[in-house]
């Protein structure tokens, strides 16, 4: 009987000695993550509050893009000083051929009409709106439509715009693509 209960006392002791070392790996396992973790909250509060990470209410993303052919060079949309808005594009002609009889045409404004774009050219497209614009951030859709002279066929590429509204300055000269 004393055999049977030594036996079993050495059995006891090497469960019990197994159950701490499971739940010592477990802890480990457990405090090493939730270090990690925390370091990684630490850091994402820290870029969040010297603004390295701009927050959703003052995030804008400035853009211009169009469809292959044209290049947005510069943009800038603002309230005149009559109070009426005012959309410039800076664009370059990508194309292999000359563009005429161009007319630009926004979502909230209007029309403007430019004559021609030669190929490899860039040139200031004016678009003025008939109110002001309201907000401090504007979004919208650009379509360009032109005529190929050499097909005499008429294309429309379209784009859009997204950026802060500024306060009046002008942009009126754009300095020449070179090319390579």
């Amino acid at each position: 009987m004393c055999l049977v209960t030594v036996i079993n006392n050495t059995k006891s002791k090497q469960s019990f000695k197994m159950k701490i070392s499971k739940s010592q790996s477990a802890m480990e396992y457990l405090m090493t993550y939730g270090w990690a973790i925390l370091v990684v909250l630490v850091v994402i509060t820290l870029l969040f509050s010297y603004s390295y990470i701009p927050r959703s209410d003052t995030f804008s993303v400035n853009r211009c893009v169009f469809q292959s052919g044209i290049v947005c060079i510069d943009y800038k949309v603002e309230n005149d000083p009559s109070d009426n808005g005012v959309i410039k594009l800076a664009i370059y002609n990508s194309h292999g051929h000359d563009m005429t009889d161009i007319v630009v045409t926004t979502t909230d404004c209007g029309v403007a009409n430019q004559t021609d774009i030669p190929s490899g050219e860039n040139a200031i497209v004016t678009v003025n709106c008939s109110q002001p614009l309201s907000g401090s951030k504007y979004s919208g859709e650009v379509n360009i439509t032109y005529i190929n002279p050499v097909s005499g066929l008429t294309h429309t590429i379209q784009g859009s715009i997204s950026t802060t509204i500024d306060e009046t300055t002008s942009v009126d000269t754009i300095p020449p693509v070179r090319s390579n």
